[in-house]
């Protein structure tokens, strides 16, 4: 009887050891960004690689950018891009999440200018996230937002060598089907939003694989040469 209470008591206690040793046992929760000057069009990387727990592996990284409290990113990568679509000092914030459920955030500031224009890229395939099977078409949505007084806007638009773009919505603007250009010849003013919409055909022979889009939004005054920045890869299946 003495030493079944024994070996009772013996295991309780290491059961709370073992409790306060997890308990103490909290994870690490790092991360850096780069570049470290960025402007609403800097894709900006957040790499939580350094965040760590004694309990066993991160399982859980949870990103918020906006500095509400909500976490609008949750993934198990470590790795992440993020387009500030706002001006300011930013309060960033990342919660990880170990093997043994135990959580720890760190937070961090960064400062993002504005831009003369704010510019993004999405891409709309028949089959999420972003696949088309070759021989049909995607569309692509660019939206380009005026801060700045602008004169001789152009956006030119690069897709893979013999696939076919043609336009949807130009916002106003010549468009250059050889060379895939918009062009604004009139003052775009502060507040314009342009939206151009197009539509990329994929010839029936491309091989199954990933493919990017590239592209230059510039201006003659003020003069500018700006990357379009968001979806750029299209795979094709």
């Amino acid at each position: 009887m003495k030493r079944h209470l024994l070996v009772t008591v013996v295991g309780y206690l290491g059961l709370l050891y073992g409790a306060l040793m997890h308990g103490e046992a909290a994870p690490l929760a790092e991360f850096v960004f780069s570049p470290a000057e960025v402007d609403v069009n800097t894709e900006v990387t957040f790499d939580a690689g350094a965040s760590r727990s004694e309990a066993g592996r991160i399982m859980r990284y949870e990103w918020d950018f906006n500095g509400d409290g909500q976490y609008e990113e949750s993934l198990e990568e470590s790795k992440i891009v993020h387009l500030f679509d706002e001006s300011g000092s930013w309060n960033v914030t990342l919660r990880v999440t170990d093997q043994a459920g135990q959580q720890m955030t760190v937070s961090k500031t960064i400062f993002v200018r504005t831009a003369v224009v704010m510019v993004r890229r999405v891409i709309s395939g028949p089959i999420a996230p972003n696949r088309v099977p070759a021989g049909s078409a995607f569309q692509v949505t660019v939206t380009i937002k005026i801060n700045q007084t602008v004169n001789g806007l152009g956006l030119d638009e690069d897709v893979p060598q013999g696939w076919r773009v043609s336009s949807a919505e130009g916002a106003g603007a010549v468009f250059k089907s050889s060379e895939a250009q918009w062009l604004w010849f009139q003052t775009l003013n502060p507040g314009d939003t342009l939206k151009v919409v197009y539509s990329v055909t994929v010839p029936s022979g491309t091989s199954a694989g990933a493919f990017e889009l590239a592209g230059i939004v510039s201006s003659f005054s003020p003069r500018f040469e700006i990357s379009v920045p968001g979806d750029r890869e299209v795979r094709v299946i």
